[in-house]
Order: structure tokens, then sequence, then C-alpha cells
């Protein structure tokens, strides 16, 4: 009959670094060998390993610190096509620059939709009750010829 049994060398043993968890600082599980792996290495492969997790370190921060510029780029980049996209519905529309800053949309035609309704609501309406405005001149002299009562009335009453 054949042993079954598993001995020590076949199965590792509780508490071993093959079974213990990564250390805090590792990410992805990457240095799950700790430092019982590291003690057969050699000071040469010590060396090594150290070199490559700083560089894998390393690695991973340029990583993130590029995946955050080029968020921020991107972010800025929206925010400047916009902006040129407000600047040329105000100048289609002709806003002033006040009514500009009001300009809400995602995209040109309700820019536009909006500028109409801006357009509507700021547009100087006649006041009823405002008196006309009389254009005098300084100095003017009348064009009635003054010299008969008769000529003044009728001048004055269109006959």
């Amino acid at each position: 009959m054949t042993d079954t049994t598993t001995t020590e060398v076949d199965a590792p043993a509780a508490g071993t670094a093959e079974q213990a968890e990564p250390p805090v600082g590792a990410p992805d599980g990457q240095e799950t060998a700790g430092a019982a792996g590291d003690e057969q290495l050699g000071d040469a492969g010590r060396k090594a390993l150290q070199a490559e997790r700083e560089a894998a370190k390393t690695a991973r921060e340029e990583a993130d610190r590029l995946r955050e510029e080029n968020e921020t780029a991107q972010t800025e980049l929206a925010e400047l096509k916009k902006a040129e996209l407000r600047r040329s519905v105000a100048t289609d529309k002709r806003l002033t620059a006040e009514q500009a800053e009001l300009l809400v949309g995602d995209d040109a035609a309700a820019m536009a939709a909006h500028a109409d309704q801006l357009l509507a609501a700021f547009e100087p309406k006649p006041d009823p009750l405002r008196r006309p405005v009389e254009r005098l001149i300084p100095g003017a002299v009348p064009e009635i010829d003054t010299t008969s009562a008769s000529d003044v009335a009728d001048q004055v009453l269109g006959g």
C-alpha cells in the first residue's frame, strides 16, 4: 500500500513565510517571502531584491503621479473647451460680458437657447409712464413768423 500522509517536507508548517500575510507596506502581495525568504538569497540576492522592490515602488509612484497629471490636464482641457464655446456663442449672439458669464449649457445648441432667453430677459422694456425726451437746442430761434397774430394762429391750428 502507498502512504498518503503528508510529511513536513510536503506541506508547509503553520506560521511559515509561505502562509504569512504580506507586510503592511507591500501592495498587491509582492513581498510575501518576508525576511525568512530573503535570508536564503545571500548578500547579492538581497541587494538585487531590494533594488527591484525600490524600482517597483518608484514605478508605482511615477504612474500615480502621471495619472493625476493626466486627470488634471483632461479637466483643464474640458474647462477651456467650454469657455471657448461660451465665448463663441456670446459673440454670435452679441451678449454683454455680464450676460456671457451667465451662459450655461453643455453644447452650442443649449448655450444658444440660453443666450436667447438671456437676451429676452435683459431686453429693455419701454416705460409707459416715462415722459418723452425733448430735443431742445440752446439758442434756437422759433420758425414761426410773429408779425401777425392771424399767421401765428394759422400755424398753431394747422390751417
